[in-house]
């Protein structure tokens, strides 16, 4: 939801956003293409909530003690 609220360029933006909020660093290329290939360029909340989930279960996002 505050992702699809904020002002951005367009869907690559706010999914560039999302990684950098997640794993505090920007995107590369690469994972941006990724990223915008799995979610797409409309702004569907479910596809964007999925990508979130896929953020926050990624090895870059998990801490190991």
């Amino acid at each position: 939801t505050r992702l699809l609220g904020e002002s951005h360029d367009g869907p690559k933006q706010i999914l560039e956003d999302a990684m950098h909020a997640v794993w505090g660093r920007p995107a590369t290329e690469d994972e941006s293409l990724e990223a915008l290939r799995f979610v797409g360029t409309d702004r569907n909340p479910k596809k964007l909530a999925d990508f979130c989930h896929v953020l926050f279960n990624s090895s870059e996002f998990l801490y190991v003690n």
